[in-house]
């Protein structure tokens, strides 16, 4: 519990490092695993999609990463982590609205060919590809921003995905040297 309170205080899931060097404030923009403790810490329940989202959830919290996932009926291939540009497009998840905004020039996003799926590399997910109670497919983020062991936290997801939800999985590593994955 105490390496959990140390992410929540501090931001120490390498994310924070990133996001100062854009001149982002930290502590409007926290990553999904900060979110998560944060609100475990605070005894507020998580939110409940269904079993895949629990489980990423907690795998999140074990390994202290931030991970994500969107409908893979709903995403156009390749992936790939990239600054963005001029015509892309995203859906706050936690807005009200649908109209799409345009992220900053020069933001980390996460996107498909057709749109930006997350911004600032993990703090909030577009609302178009959302994990649902119907989702079957998901392609799923797990990130280590330069802290954590992204290859145990994917293991521990596979392994969990095949014993409680049943399905079969992939797993792909991006980084520095390789940046786009297709399906």
């Amino acid at each position: 519990m105490e390496r959990h309170r140390t992410v929540a205080d501090s931001g120490r899931c390498g994310l924070a490092r990133g996001l100062k060097g854009f001149g982002i404030k930290q502590t409007r923009y926290r990553s999904s695993v900060e979110r998560l403790v944060k609100n475990v810490l605070a005894g507020r329940p998580l939110a409940r999609v269904n079993a895949f989202v629990d489980l990423y959830n907690a795998v999140s919290l074990a390994h202290v990463l931030p991970l994500g996932a969107d409908d893979l009926d709903k995403v156009t291939p390749p992936f790939v982590f990239r600054y963005a540009r001029e015509g892309d497009s995203f859906v706050d998840m936690a807005e009200t609205g649908e109209e799409p905004e345009a992220p900053k020039p020069g933001e980390v996003v996460y996107a498909d060919a057709a749109h930006v799926l997350c911004r600032r590399w993990n703090w909030r997910q577009d609302a178009r590809t959302l994990i649902t109670p119907a989702t079957d497919r998901a392609v799923v983020t797990v990130q280590g921003n330069g802290a954590g062991d992204v290859a145990a936290g994917a293991g521990d997801l596979v392994d969990l995905i095949g014993k409680f939800c049943g399905g079969r999985c992939r797993v792909e590593i991006l980084d520095a040297a390789r940046r786009s994955a297709s399906l």
